[in-house]
C-alpha cells in the first residue's frame, strides 16, 4: 500500500512522487491509465470528505479510465481566459458531458483572470483576456464558480509549502473561499 502525504488536513498522492525531478514519464495510454488506477486502489486514503482528481490537460486514457472506474459526482473545469486555453477546456467539458460518460459538470473556474499590482489595489489588468470562463459556462449551461486573480505571492507561498489561506491578499483568499462554498453547496444538491 502507498500512503499519501498530508498537509493542512489535505491528503495528496501523485505519480510525481515516484520519479526523479528531471525524469520524464514516457508512457503510452494503457500504462498511464494503469498507474492512475493503482493510485486510487493501492493508496491508504483513510477517512476523507472529498476526493479531488487533478487531471492533466486533455481527454485521454487517464480521464476515460477514471470515469469508467470511479463513480464521479462531477467535474470542475479549470481554464484561463484566453481562447487557446478555452479550446482545451471546451474539449474536456464536451468529453465529460458526452452521453456515454454522463459526468455532470459542476462548473467552471477561471484562473489567472486578472493581475492587480499590490501598489494599486483598485486596478485590474486582464493579461490573458477577459471573460473566457463566463463564456465557457454559458456555452455549457453551467456555473462560473469563480475567477482567481493572478497573485505573485500565491506562487511564492506554494514554493515554500505555505497555504493560500495564509495570504495577506484578502482578494485571493475570498476567491478560494467563495469557490469552496459554491462547490460544497452544489455537492449537497447532488446527493
Amino acid at each position: 500500500m502507498m500512503f499519501p502525504i498530508e498537509k493542512f488536513g489535505v491528503k495528496i498522492m501523485s505519480i510525481g512522487f515516484f520519479v526523479e525531478r528531471n525524469q520524464s514519464l514516457i508512457w503510452r495510454g494503457p500504462m498511464a491509465a494503469n498507474a492512475v488506477s493503482q493510485l486510487f486502489e493501492n493508496t491508504e486514503w483513510g477517512d476523507i470528505d472529498y476526493m479531488i482528481i487533478d487531471f492533466p490537460p486533455g481527454t485521454g486514457d487517464i480521464q476515460l479510465t477514471t470515469v469508467q472506474k470511479l463513480n464521479l459526482t462531477g467535474a470542475i473545469i479549470v481554464t484561463t481566459p484566453q481562447e487557446i486555453a478555452l479550446n482545451d477546456a471546451r474539449k474536456a467539458t464536451s468529453m465529460f458531458t458526452n452521453p456515454d460518460l454522463k459526468v455532470s459538470v459542476l462548473g467552471i473556474i477561471e484562473n489567472m483572470s486578472w493581475f492587480t499590482p499590490a501598489e494599486h489595489p483598485d486596478e485590474k489588468y486582464y493579461l490573458f483576456g477577459k471573460g473566457g470562463g463566463h463564456k465557457l459556462a454559458l456555452e455549457f449551461d453551467t456555473w462560473l464558480l469563480g475567477q482567481i486573480p493572478l497573485v505573485m505571492e500565491v506562487g511564492e507561498a506554494a514554493e515554500q509549502g505555505l497555504s493560500v489561506f495564509n495570504q495577506s491578499n484578502t482578494q485571493i483568499v475570498s476567491s478560494f473561499e467563495n469557490i469552496t462554498e459554491l462547490l460544497i453547496s452544489k455537492m449537497g444538491e447532488k446527493q
